[in-house]
């Protein structure tokens, strides 16, 4: 991932995404979790979209090598009922990303925030199935989420 954006420690909305998502079960959740106050992150400068995706670093960790997969998802819908979606990335044991992503190309109304997205697991079979069964329902169901744009190294 190309970005021109300096490293900076992770706003508060970004932090309270990031604490949703953790309310989920999936893999390593445990392990990853002390991550979360050694994050540092950028804005993902190619994706050219203004949606706000982050790029991540973990203050004491390589640069990780490993693949790219997405843990967990989340979803709520525009002020004008277009589906934002929301996909946290892992790399190498390392929270690697926050992709952020609207339906239909079109710029975001409402920014995201905890409160707006019910987060779900990749890995608890419900991921197809629309329903979130793994995390306390705030907000909409999420619909269908969209693809990961970048996966390859920094």
């Amino acid at each position: 991932m190309a970005t021109n954006s300096a490293w900076r420690p992770l706003a508060d909305w970004e932090r309270g995404i990031l604490d949703r998502f953790f309310e989920c079960e999936f893999p390593e959740r445990e392990r990853l979790r002390p991550q979360l106050d050694r994050l540092s992150c950028k804005v993902i400068d190619e994706y050219d979209d203004d949606y706000g995706s982050l790029e991540f670093r973990v203050a004491g960790l390589p640069e990780p090598e490993g693949g790219v997969s997405p843990h967990a998802e989340g979803e709520y819908l525009d002020d004008d009922g277009v589906p934002i979606w929301i996909l946290l990335f892992i790399r190498d044991n390392q929270l690697w990303e926050l992709e952020i992503l609207r339906a239909d190309g079109g710029r975001i109304i409402r920014k995201p925030s905890a409160e707006l997205f019910n987060p779900r697991s990749m890995f608890d079979g419900s991921s197809r199935t629309l329903q979130p069964p793994s995390c306390p329902p705030k907000g909409r169901t999420p619909r269908r989420r969209g693809q990961h744009r970048a996966s390859g190294s920094r």
